[in-house]
């Protein structure tokens, strides 16, 4: 009687044990994924909504490179904000505003339709506009202004040196391999990766694939309105290697408010 007892209460100790650890580590799990998480899937969600929104031109639009090659055509059905560099600063909220459902229940825009006036974004204004849903200050940045350090706002990804001027391919290059490919590693869901020799490009960064050495971005390209067999002037989910990367003179920047503590209500 007394060993089947004392058995009983062995049990019922462990137990308790194994529910206080559980308890523990998912509490610690949740903590976890509380840093930056929450803000860093806004950022990535927003862009990814940016890029995938469908809508079909009520009449023509003009592409804002004249060449005739990439003209936004009536019955098409396009994902994503259309690229320009001029009307550039439309937020996902403005291009909406411009969008009437038709008979057939297709998004229909029916906003400016001239090359200097359609709305749309670029590859920097895109990753701008998706890192301003974590700080609202966030500017609307070009290439040139979104090296990290000079902008307050923005911070390395890993540790590099950036005090080689403004071509990032000469950054990469003074750093070396296995220095950047460190970097790259340490990026995370809402990072970017900038490339930047007179003009620059910028992708957001959707995950950081170590063990393939490999990164997959969003972004905002400017291929013209026929982009790998899509009418789309964006690239979603696209997988680099951090050779490819590296080769072509990126370097990973994040924006700093994804590193702040989160203000207590």
């Amino acid at each position: 009687m007394r060993s089947k007892l004392k058995t009983t209460l062995l049990i019922l100790l462990s137990l308790l044990v194994l529910c206080a650890f559980s308890s523990d580590a998912l509490a610690a799990k949740k903590k976890k994924k509380k840093v930056g998480g929450t803000r860093r899937s806004k950022a990535v969600a927003y862009m990814r909504a940016m890029a995938t929104i469908e809508w079909t031109p009520s009449s023509e639009i003009s592409y804002w490179q004249p060449n005739g090659v990439h003209n936004f055509k009536v019955g098409n059905t396009y994902h994503g904000l259309p690229y320009t560099q001029y009307g550039r600063e439309t937020t996902l909220q403005d291009f909406k505003g411009f969008l009437k459902k038709n008979d057939q229940k297709k998004s229909v825009y029916n906003g400016p339709t001239g090359r200097y006036q359609y709305r749309g974004s670029d590859c920097s204004s895109s990753v701008s506009m998706a890192w301003k849903q974590v700080d609202p200050e966030f500017p609307i940045c070009s290439t040139g202004a979104m090296f990290p350090e000079r902008n307050q706002r923005i911070v390395k990804a890993g540790d590099y040196d950036v005090t080689s001027g403004n071509d990032t391919k000469k950054i990469v290059a003074d750093n070396g391999k296995d220095r950047m490919f460190a970097a790259y590693g340490k990026m995370r869901p809402g990072d970017a990766v900038l490339m930047r020799r007179g003009s620059g490009h910028v992708r957001l960064v959707v995950k950081v694939l170590p063990k393939k050495q490999e990164v997959v971005t969003i972004e905002q390209c400017g291929k013209g309105p026929n982009s790998e067999g899509k009418f789309t002037t964006w690239r979603v989910d696209k997988h680099y290697s951090y050779e490819e990367l590296f080769n072509t003179g990126y370097i990973p920047i994040s924006l700093k408010a994804f590193h702040a503590p989160k203000k207590k209500k």
